[in-house]
């Protein structure tokens, strides 16, 4: 099991993305580097099944994922799946660029309890050379991601629970990195570093991370507990399932709820993202970023996207992976429309099938 997928054949893996509040899978092929969206279905999560991040009931989480799986109707088998960001530690350390794969396990190995506050024996690794260090050409930066073997194991067993074969595993930041990839194009180039956050925000957790040039530098994450509001969603979901009122009917992603239930979100939302983003400045050289990209099933509650770019000083947008992707005849898309911000992490894992 790997915590970093390799880059070999390009074959169809099933995005699963397993949160609190709700699990989302996705099947993407591609062809001549365009991407088609074969699939996709949303399924709410029993109550705290998931907690933090972490899987605390397996068969309910395995049924919730055989019940999505079903309703998909995709037949791929094989799935990526990310785990949590607050069960994985990531370091980028500098080694010596003429080292071998086999070279770079050796050495970190040999200093494990530097990297790891944890026995190897309980902890799953895996590293990927991202390149050669600008300021020191010798030496290659590595990616060094660690995680207890107990979360992986309980997130396969998940996986297998629900008939599908694990084939990676990897850290929530991945995914977020392949997201940006997707939406970089979009934005207008500039001159010196690109420096963006991307905020999840889901209606039981918040999580931020700055990405500069396109990499990964800083994550944190935050939980919420606001079932009230995953309850809402789920039911105006639904309802837009049935009936396709208003905005989903029409592909905009708002989701309009009660004021009593979407303002104290907001607010909290707005007040730990704003903590999040003022830590990232105060311990690094940055003094802002150039845009907040939002995803997560609670990004498009009306109101959130004004008030964190307010609260935060930086242009806010909902963010939309698949605008430009070819759909199969099983997708509908204005429902992707809706639904696109709740997925883009799930997207960011399916597109591990285009590498």
């Amino acid at each position: 099991m790997r915590l970093i997928g390799r880059r070999k054949k390009r074959r169809t893996l099933l995005g699963v993305d397993i949160g609190s509040a709700s699990v989302k899978v996705l099947e993407l092929s591609e062809s001549n580097g365009n991407h088609c969206v074969e699939s996709y279905a949303i399924e709410a999560m029993p109550p705290d099944a998931v907690v933090n991040g972490n899987i605390s009931d397996i068969g309910g989480v395995g049924e919730a994922l055989k019940r999505v799986c079903a309703r998909s109707g995709s037949r791929a088998c094989r799935a990526v799946a990310a785990v949590a960001e607050t069960s994985v530690i990531a370091r980028t350390i500098a080694l010596d660029a003429s080292l071998s794969d086999q070279g770079i396990l050796e050495h970190i190995a040999a200093d494990a309890d530097r990297y790891v506050p944890y026995p190897l024996d309980e902890v799953s690794m895996d590293f990927e050379v991202r390149g050669l260090s600008e300021e020191h050409p010798e030496r290659a930066e590595v990616l060094l991601v660690a995680c207890r073997r107990s979360d992986v194991d309980r997130l396969c067993r998940v996986l297998r629970g629900a008939g599908l074969e694990p084939a990676v595993v990897e850290p929530e930041a991945q995914a977020v990195e392949r997201v940006f990839e997707l939406l970089e194009p979009r934005f207008d180039r500039q001159v010196g570093e690109v420096v963006m956050a991307m905020a999840n925000a889901g209606a039981m957790a918040t999580s931020l991370w700055v990405l500069v040039d396109g990499r990964v530098v800083f994550s944190r994450a935050q939980a919420l507990g606001h079932r009230r509001i995953a309850d809402a969603i789920q039911e105006c979901r639904s309802l837009s399932n049935q009936e396709a009122p208003g905005a989903a009917r029409e592909g905009h992603p708002t989701l309009d709820l009660d004021e009593s239930v979407a303002r104290p979100f907001i607010e909290e939302t707005t007040r730990h993202l704003s903590r999040s983003l003022r830590f990232f400045c105060t311990s690094t050289h940055y003094s802002d970023v150039d845009r907040i990209l939002l995803i997560g099933g609670a990004a498009a509650v009306r109101g959130l996207p004004e008030a964190l770019q307010n609260a935060l000083q930086a242009p806010t947008v909902l963010s939309d992976p698949f605008a430009g992707m070819a759909l199969s005849s099983r997708v509908d898309a204005a429902k992707l429309a809706a639904d696109a911000p709740a997925l883009a992490l799930c997207c960011g894992l399916a597109t591990r099938s285009a590498r």
